[in-house]
C-alpha cells in the first residue's frame, strides 16, 4: 500500500510539473482543441453517476492520440488529446468501466479505457 501510495504521489507530482513544461514539450501533454480564447467545455455526463476511483492513467497511443471527451462516448465533443508520457489524475469510472474521467492540465474529460493504462489506488 505505501508503494502504491508513493507511486501515486510521484505521479502526481510529475503530473502538476507537466503544466510548467515549456512549449517545445507540447507534443507530451494533452491539448485544447479549437481557439485558446473560447472557453473550454465541460463534461456533459451526470458525474453523480461516476463510481469515484483514486489513481492514475497513461496514454497507450500517440498515433492517433488518445482524444479526450465531454462525455462517455465516442460521440461527446472532442475536448483534447492525451498522449504517451505524462499522467492524468484518475477520478472515477462509468458503470461499466469502459470510460475513465480524468483530469489533466486544467481540463476534466473522459477517455476511453481500452486506450489507455489505469493504475487505481485500493
Amino acid at each position: 500500500m505505501k508503494k502504491i501510495l508513493l507511486v501515486y504521489l510521484a505521479v502526481a507530482l510529475g503530473a502538476a510539473l507537466v503544466g510548467c513544461a515549456s512549449p517545445t514539450a507540447a507534443s507530451t501533454t494533452a491539448t485544447a482543441v479549437g481557439p485558446t480564447t473560447s472557453p473550454k467545455p465541460t463534461p456533459t455526463a451526470d458525474v453523480a453517476g461516476v463510481t469515484p476511483a483514486v489513481g492514475f492513467v497513461v496514454a497507450l497511443y500517440n498515433n492517433p492520440p488518445v482524444y479526450l471527451y465531454a462525455g462517455p462516448s465516442d460521440t461527446s465533443t472532442v475536448l483534447g488529446q492525451f498522449y504517451v508520457g505524462p499522467a492524468a489524475q484518475l477520478l472515477g469510472t462509468d458503470p461499466n468501466n469502459q470510460w475513465y474521467l480524468i483530469k489533466i492540465n486544467g481540463i476534466t474529460a473522459w477517455v476511453n479505457s481500452a486506450r489507455v493504462s489505469a493504475t487505481i489506488a485500493q
